[in-house]
């Protein structure tokens, strides 16, 4: 069996406000430790999405990638997004 987690819509890891990212972080970091907890094997994934386009996509998806690549390790390991920029 696979086991994955999906955030609350308001993960939002490319927010132009940092609280908002700083939260998201939290958020996944919580998500990943639950899938540990779990022991669960390598194939359990976090699944996030991009959100917050704002007006500007280019600039939107240049904050993901920058808030992306910053993710702790175990976060990246487990979060993935089937439309997920190269940066994962």
């Amino acid at each position: 069996m696979r086991v994955s987690m999906h955030p609350d819509q308001f993960v939002v890891l490319n927010a132009k406000d940092e609280g908002i990212v700083k939260r998201s972080v939290a958020e996944l970091v919580y998500h990943a430790d639950v899938l540990d907890l779990l022991g669960t094997c390598s194939d359990a994934k976090i699944q996030i999405h991009l959100g917050g386009v704002y007006g500007d996509k280019a600039s939107n998806m240049g904050r993901f990638i920058e808030k992306a690549q910053a993710l702790p390790r175990k976060v990246i390991k487990k979060a993935r997004d089937r439309k997920r920029p190269a940066a994962l």
